[in-house]
């Protein structure tokens, strides 16, 4: 019985199933890459499945405060004052996967006009932003992970 009910447990779940029930089953290394490929792509997925929301929002913040620093010295032509506009349309405090996606979204829009329009004379903006992409990488590279597609180019 399983007592906490998560995504990312239901995904090992059904891991652990694949491998007992297939593993060794087959010398075919068509089926052997097939069913590793399957296995990395669950274990990237239970790593998604248990931080994605948390990581939307701290990205979804970094995004903020680079846009409102931004505003204050005062390199905004509207697009970042009209996204923020948006940004703040979508309810922050709605956890539900959907919601946080479309206020990722709309964060991401604002981000790109940010890094666009600020000016590589302000170190304080520019180490921001970095910080801020290096962020968004670093949980890209959590959902990877060691994947590499088995048997594949």
């Amino acid at each position: 019985m399983m007592t906490l009910p998560s995504s990312s447990q239901l995904i090992s779940v059904v891991r652990a199933e694949i491998s007992s029930t297939l593993g060794g089953l087959s010398d075919d290394p068509a089926i052997v890459n097939c069913l590793a490929m399957i296995d990395t792509l669950l274990a990237s997925i239970a790593v998604r499945c248990e931080h994605e929301i948390s990581w939307m929002a701290a990205e979804i913040e970094d995004i903020h405060e680079v846009a409102q620093r931004l505003l204050g010295a005062g390199h905004d032509d509207g697009r970042v004052a009209t996204g923020l506009a948006i940004l703040n349309r979508h309810h922050p405090t709605t956890l539900d996967a959907e919601a946080v996606r479309a206020r990722y979204h709309a964060a991401s829009a604002v981000f790109a006009d940010c890094v666009e329009l600020a000016p590589a004379s302000d170190a304080p903006l520019q180490q921001k932003i970095t910080e801020a992409i290096d962020h968004r990488l670093d949980h890209e590279r959590e959902i990877r992970g060691d994947l590499s597609l088995v048997g594949r180019g």
